[in-house]
């Protein structure tokens, strides 16, 4: 009977402290918000981009179809990046922990700024491709992928930054290379 006098206790100790000095209550709540978000992504790709892509089908201008079309994964990722900031805002944690959270809050952030960037690209492409009489086809191509491949090295870059990683001797040794 002491042993399971003990246990209840130990259990009742790691509810109310939890991991990292987040009682279980406050985990079990947070990753509620984050499934709901999760929930949210799935409406708001169904409902809202679907309504943007028929709206979009009305109009003869084919930028705004590729505006909307490469838009939809970062918009299905806006609501993963709301609802985990959510989630861990409503958790009162240490410093540490703090500041790793707000790292990947940030680095998330960072990921869906550079990751609609890069998807931009596209819709503009077929605006460049208008002038094309000013330059040849492959170049106007190469050009897009180019400037697509420096907008993921820079995203990839800006995350590193984050995480405390110095970009610079990396870049000097890729110049080398």
């Amino acid at each position: 009977m002491e042993a399971f006098k003990n246990f209840k206790d130990l259990f009742l100790d790691v509810w109310q402290k939890g991991i990292s000095g987040v009682n279980i209550t406050e985990i079990i709540v947070a990753i509620i918000i984050f499934v709901f978000f999760l929930f949210l992504r799935g409406f708001f790709s169904k409902f809202v981009i679907k309504r943007l892509e028929k709206y979009v089908a009305k109009t003869t201008n084919n930028f705004d179809n590729s505006l909307v079309f490469s838009m939809e994964g970062p918009a299905k990722f806006f609501p993963i990046v709301l609802g985990f900031f959510v989630a861990t805002s409503y958790l009162t944690i240490e410093k540490g922990t703090a500041i790793f959270l707000e790292t990947i809050n940030r680095s998330l952030i960072t990921i869906l700024i550079f990751w609609t960037f890069h998807q931009i690209i596209g819709p503009l492409s077929v605006v460049v491709k208008s002038v094309g009489d000013l330059l040849s086809r492959d170049l106007i191509n190469w050009i897009i992928k180019a400037v697509k491949v420096l907008i993921f090295i820079l995203g990839i870059a800006a995350v590193l930054e984050l995480w405390g990683i110095k970009i610079g001797p990396i870049i000097a040794g890729l110049g080398l290379f």
